[in-house]
């Protein structure tokens, strides 16, 4: 999977994404200890995923679906902030 191969996946996915019109689903992933840093995973279905000390610095979720996402520890920082508008299923922290 692009986005658990390090800064050189993300550029891959995000490439990607800005090419074709339709998002993977991500749903009921593991997706334990990747780093999403910079990745843009707008609209991204990612519901029954499982999130577990996983980083979302500067990452475009707007619009993503969480539902029912097993998060146990995520990584966020207002230097680089998450895009969450829209977004459903976030967990409240």
């Amino acid at each position: 999977m692009l986005l658990k191969a390090g800064k050189t996946g993300i550029k891959a996915w995000n490439n990607f994404r800005n090419k074709e019109n339709y998002v993977p689903s991500l749903e009921g992933t593991n997706l334990t200890q990747t780093k999403f840093d910079g990745s843009n995973l707008q609209g991204a279905n990612l519901k029954n995923a499982l999130i577990d000390d996983t980083s979302f610095l500067g990452v475009d979720l707007q619009y993503a679906d969480l539902t029912n996402t097993d998060f146990h520890y995520g990584i966020f920082s207002d230097e680089k902030p998450t895009n969450t508008n829209g977004a459903k299923g976030i967990p409240n922290f």
